[in-house]
């Protein structure tokens, strides 16, 4: 996966969130995508990986939602890198 959403996740080494992805033209980014996703969360687990997560709903994802999937990724992370 390439383009400027992953790169800025990556970047910044934290989540973002696209509330209405029908706003961002970088959806474009994501062809594999279904159709009707709407809202996406852009995950980096590590300095190498990144979660894609995405809704059928714009503003699907809650406060708890995002801290969650947060949380997830450390644990990916912790476990992948002892490997």
């Amino acid at each position: 996966m390439q383009g400027s959403l992953y790169k800025s996740a990556m970047e910044s080494k934290k989540q973002s969130y696209l509330a209405n992805l029908a706003l961002y033209p970088g959806r474009t980014e994501l062809p594999f995508l279904p159709a009707n996703t709407q809202a996406l969360i852009l995950q980096p687990i590590g300095d190498k990986g990144i979660a894609v997560i995405g809704g059928d709903t714009i503003r699907g994802f809650t406060n708890l939602d995002q801290a969650w999937i947060g949380m997830i990724a450390d644990k990916l992370d912790a476990t992948l890198s002892k490997s």
